[in-house]
This record gives C-alpha cells, sequence and structure tokens, in this order.
C-alpha cells in the first residue's frame, strides 16, 4: 500500500531503501502532504515502514501502524523488527527458487522425449539454470540460518537469562513462568528450522562430518538413533554437491522419524563409481507400498521433491519398501553433470 504513485515521499524513501518512521503525523516534512492526508484518513497515530530487499531490489515493504495512540520507534525495536523483514524477505526468495526450480523440472519433462542435438542442447541450458537457481536458493537457506542463529536466537536467549535471573521476579509469577515456557519453545523451534537450513559451521564441514551431525542432530530432536557409514573418500565433494545430499538425508531420516515408527535408521555414503555418489537411507520400520506413497502426505511431498531435483541432474532415485519390512530410499547423485565438484 505504502509503494504507490499516491504516496510519492513514502514510495521514494523505501525504494532509496531507507526506513520509514513516523510517530506523527506532524513529523512528516511539507513535501509529504499527500502522506500526511493517508494518515489522517485512515486513523494512524504512528507508523514503520522497513523496505525488503531481494537481490538488491525493493520488492515491497512491511509495515507496522499504531492506531490507539502515537508511539516512539525505538532503535532496539526497529533493530528487532528489521530481523523480521529480512527473514521474511529470505523466504519470499526462497518460495521463488522452489517455483523456479518447478517450473524447470515441468519443462525437462516436456522435452525429455526428444533426442535430438538441439533437444540436448535445451535439456543442458535447462540444467545450468536449475544449477544457478539451486545456488542461489543454498546461499539464501545459509545467509537466513545464520541470521537466525546469530541473531533472533541469540535474543531470545538472553531473554529467557534475564527472565529466569529471579533478579525482577518475573519467573516467580504464573505469566512469566509461561513466558519462560513460551521462549523455551520458540528456542526449540528455532533450532529445528536452523538445522533445516542448514547453518553455516555445516556448510564448512566435510560431506562425512556433516553426515555425522546431522545424525547427531536428529537423535537430539526426534530420539532416532542413526547409524552413519562412510564407504570410499568424500573430503574434495563441491558445496553443491554437499547441500544437496545434506538436505536429502535430512529429508529421508525426518520421513523414518515421524513415519516408519521405529528408534533406528542408517546412513550410508558410498562411491563405488567416479562420477557419482550413492547416499542410501534405510529403516526396519513399518514400511509403504511405493504404489500408494500418494496417500503418505508429507512422506510423500519429500520423496517427490527430492526426485524432482535429482532428475533434473540424471540422477536417479530407488525406494524399496513394503508393509512391516521397512523402507530403502537410495539416490545416485551425479558430480559431473550440473552438480560439480
Amino acid at each position: 500500500v505504502l509503494i504507490n504513485e499516491e504516496l510519492p515521499w513514502f514510495t521514494h524513501q523505501l525504494r532509496s531503501g531507507h526506513i520509514v518512521s513516523v510517530t506523527s503525523s506532524l513529523d512528516l516534512p511539507s513535501v509529504a502532504s499527500q502522506e500526511r492526508a493517508y494518515l489522517l484518513h485512515s486513523g494512524l497515530k504512528s507508523m514503520l515502514a522497513i523496505p525488503l530487499l531481494m537481490e538488491g531490489a525493493i520488492i515491497g515493504a512491511l509495515s507496522f501502524g499504531s492506531f490507539t495512540s502515537q508511539r516512539q520507534w525505538s532503535l532496539g525495536l526497529v533493530s528487532s523488527l528489521r530481523l523480521s523483514a529480512e527473514i521474511m524477505s529470505l523466504g519470499i526468495r526462497r518460495n521463488q527458487y522452489a517455483q523456479g526450480l518447478k517450473s524447470i523440472a515441468q519443462t525437462m519433462d516436456s522435452i525429455s522425449l526428444d533426442r535430438t542435438a538441439h533437444g540436448e542442447k535445451t535439456a543442458d541450458h535447462f540444467r545450468d539454470r536449475a544449477v544457478k537457481l539451486m545456488q542461489a536458493e543454498n546461499h539464501e537457506r545459509r545467509h537466513m540460518g545464520q541470521v537466525l542463529h546469530e541473531d533472533v536466537m541469540q535474543i531470545l536467549s538472553a531473554v529467557g537469562m534475564l527472565v529466569q535471573s529471579g533478579e525482577n521476579g518475573i519467573s516467580q509469577s504464573p505469566a512469566g513462568a509461561k513466558a519462560v515456557a513460551l521462549l523455551k519453545d520458540a528456542l526449540q523451534k528455532l533450532r529445528q528450522l536452523t538445522l533445516e537450513l542448514r547453518p553455516d559451521a555445516v556448510c564448512k564441514m566435510t560431506l562425512a562430518e556433516g553426515m555425522h551431525w546431522l545424525a547427531d542432530q536428529v537423535r537430539r530432536r526426534y530420539g532416532l538413533d542413526v547409524e552413519v557409514r562412510i564407504v570410499g573418500e568424500f573430503d574434495h565433494v563441491g558445496e553443491d554437491v554437499r547441500s544437496f545430499l545434506y538436505d536429502s538425508a535430512r529429508k529421508l531420516l525426518e520421513n523414518v522419524a515421524v513415519h516408519a515408527s521405529c528408534k533406528q535408521a542408517t546412513v550410508e555414503l558410498q562411491r563405488s563409481d567416479p562420477n557419482y555418489i550413492q547416499l542410501t537411507v534405510s529403516d526396519e520400520g513399518v514400511g509403504f507400498k511405493p504404489a500408494g506413497l500418494s496417500d503418505m502426505h508429507g512422506a510423500a511431498f519429500g520423496l517427490f521433491s527430492i526426485r524432482e531435483q535429482l532428475e533434473l541432474f540424471g540422477g536417479m532415485m530407488d525406494v524399496q519398501s513394503s508393509p512391516s519390512r521397512g523402507t530403502r530410499v537410495s539416490l545416485s547423485v551425479p558430480v559431473t553433470n550440473g552438480l560439480s565438484e
């Protein structure tokens, strides 16, 4: 609403990357007469607008307002709300990258039967686009994980320690006890989100180290005992491959933890072929009929999203399962066809 031709001063400020903070309509400059009229007509006493950035461009604004009384927007509050705007921008970018990959996968399906030189060239073009989208998404995931870990979680942890310190008596009251419980729940959910986004520290690990770290996090989160088997050398696997394998292993292990009704799982990395890495996640849980995979909702979505991305690069996924006999999902990931070392 704030970025439109009817509010030129707001629009100019936000498109220039400036935060618009208004305690009272009287604070607005004389050139902002249309904005002053807008505040008076809408009943807003105070407002704050933070630009949303995506790849250096302004795509909108996250706005906050007070209709009951005038409000001073303190630096601390603005800083916290600015984090919210950054997280929102990152979420929008991730969604656009996901939609882009889905569109590319659909296009690849339509040209998969074209075996001519033109068809192969077109397929290579779309693989390159898919790789760039995945690389951009990985960058945004790392950035969002860093923001959550280094900023939001640190703030919540500090607030939790202050509340529980007992110095102000807050933690002794029923409301204080509830606040502590809510903070703990928020921190637990943020840790899970950070796990999904792949913390920066994990990105610096080798593939084997990352799998062991993931196994430990899954055990803590779900109580699932994960055995990691590494067969071959993976010290020099590139970030694209590491990211895809880590995310795939996480999704598959979460499927086991949520749907398999078992307490143990195995993750195995093999490299019998120098051009491929094989990731296998297996369990001895309840299993399912592969033909009925569409009835498994969340589990099916996880498997389909992995397969969709994998097929873009000429990889393969094999699912073996039957009721009461567990599940074995194997991915063959190429390292020379789009995804690189």
